[in-house]
């Protein structure tokens, strides 16, 4: 088990879906990998159990008898703008998408969704929960950097970092899923002493061996990026 299935252990998740056989078989499976478990059969029931235990995940079918998916969801979102949803359907139409899209959804999946499908979406809205806490953040080999501590926490327990790794990891982070330029690192770390790109291009090795060799990607001439 590593740390995003720990995490997501810890998060409470309501599930509507009007089918009953497909409920309760993902009902099976959701009481596995997740905390709290609510269990809807229509929107109205669901919009109910949301009020009363206020969820940090919700998974919602987009047809369901009385209110659907999409009207449930945009009720919701009036009064919260933080839960994480995973929208799933039967349909693949690009209006249903769109509307997602607006609704700020963090995964739109298609039935029949596999596993790996599902644990992926739900360990992306972990990530999207921690990502409002600016203290942590989770990488998806289930690595979590601590920015006071300044350190990285594992399942095998904490690992160090020197104070030029740690405003590496840092500005990464900031800039996440755009390229930092060498000029960038060089302005910000060494300030007014010159850094050769060798110099950098070791950091990253060394750190590359604490967060995971797939978490730092480089850019070839350019610089280096993180997608966490």
């Amino acid at each position: 088990m590593n740390e995003l299935d720990n995490k997501l252990k810890k998060h409470s998740v309501l599930y509507a879906e009007d089918d009953e056989g497909i409920r309760k078989s993902y009902e099976m499976i959701l009481r596995k990998l997740c905390g709290p478990l609510r269990c809807a059969a229509d929107g109205n029931e669901a919009f109910s159990l949301y009020s009363e235990k206020k969820p940090d995940i919700l998974i919602a079918d987009i047809k369901m008898p009385y209110i659907d998916g999409l009207q449930l969801i945009k009720k919701i979102r009036n009064v919260d703008k933080d839960i994480r949803i995973l929208m799933t359907t039967a349909y693949t139409d690009e209006q249903y998408t769109l509307q997602a899209i607006e609704l700020d959804i963090s995964r739109y999946l298609v039935k029949p969704v596999m596993l790996e499908n599902l644990k992926g979406a739900l360990y992306k809205c972990v990530r999207e929960i921690e990502d409002r806490n600016p203290e942590q953040v989770c990488f998806e080999n289930g690595l979590v950097y601590n920015i006071p501590l300044k350190n990285i926490t594992s399942v095998n327990g904490e690992i160090a970092l020197t104070n030029i790794e740690s405003r590496i990891l840092e500005i990464l982070i900031e800039n996440r899923g755009r390229i930092v330029r060498y000029e960038k690192f060089e302005t910000e770390i060494w300030r007014n002493e010159y850094m050769s790109k060798e110099t950098l291009r070791s950091h990253i090795k060394f750190l590359r061996k604490k967060v995971g060799n797939d978490s730092i990607k480089s850019a070839k001439g350019l610089g280096y990026f993180i997608n966490s």
